[in-house]
């Protein structure tokens, strides 16, 4: 689904959903891995950051809803299961009360163009956002080849440069090493964490491989097989030097 319009100013838009669950809290996916986040903090409604996806299950039935973002945004739930996504802002300094700016909140302007907010529903049946695999759903619905926005040429060759053998696991950026030879090669897990993946490369057979920490550092060499490099995932994010012939 999608809005497509411009906010009056000082005005935010938001997408509505009933959706009867009662939940204690939200999981979404922040930078670098996924948080549980309670529905109401300092505000009420209180509106969280979420970078493409965030999940709530009914207490009760242990049923779920999930909202599929094509860009970030912010979402706010209540103890009814009302959802509520922030689709067009036009961002004047927000102040509370009209007097006192808030903190952390630099946004201001004005938004003139008319632009688009993306985004897909899912309901599951039981389990939370890892079982129904909810993050790799929301990074197809996103990397989409076939998405009506100019980009699907870019995102197939993208895909096709550097694979892994993992729904779980995302190439994130691929780009030449500042450091040494060959290219860089970034990952990306929200539920593989520990787990062994493999990465090749289309038209070229690899050689050489190194694990880098965030500056593109040597950290460790990593074993090649049959022109495929193999690695543990560290963590959520994984860098990786790759040399090919």
């Amino acid at each position: 689904m999608s809005v497509e319009g411009v906010a009056a100013e000082r005005r935010t838009i938001c997408v509505r959903f009933d959706t009867g669950l009662s939940s204690e809290s939200l999981a979404m996916d922040v930078p670098g891995g996924v948080v549980t986040r309670p529905l109401k903090k300092w505000y009420d409604p209180t509106f969280w950051p979420v970078q493409q996806f965030v999940h709530l299950r009914d207490r009760a039935s242990n049923g779920g809803f999930a909202a599929l973002l094509g860009m970030p945004g912010a979402v706010s739930c209540s103890a009814g299961g009302r959802v509520e996504l922030v689709a067009l802002r036009n961002a004047v300094r927000e102040k509370m009360y009209g007097l006192m700016p808030i903190p952390a909140m630099p946004a201001t302007g004005h938004e003139r163009y008319s632009y688009t907010f993306e985004y897909a529903l899912l309901f599951t049946e039981s389990g939370g956002w890892r079982e129904n695999s909810v993050d790799v759903l929301s990074r197809q619905i996103i990397d989409d080849a076939h998405a009506d926005d100019g980009l699907d040429s870019i995102r197939a060759l993208v895909k096709s440069l550097v694979t892994v053998d993992s729904d779980d696991i995302a190439v994130t950026s691929i780009k030449s090493a500042s450091r040494g030879g060959g290219f860089i090669v970034r990952l990306l897990t929200y539920a593989a964490t520990g787990k062994q993946v493999s990465i090749s490369m289309r038209d070229r057979t690899l050689v050489d491989a190194y694990l880098c920490d965030s500056r593109e550092r040597d950290l460790s060499r990593l074993n090649v097989d049959g022109g495929v490099v193999h690695l543990v995932m560290p963590g959520s994010i994984a860098t990786a030097r790759i040399i090919c012939d």
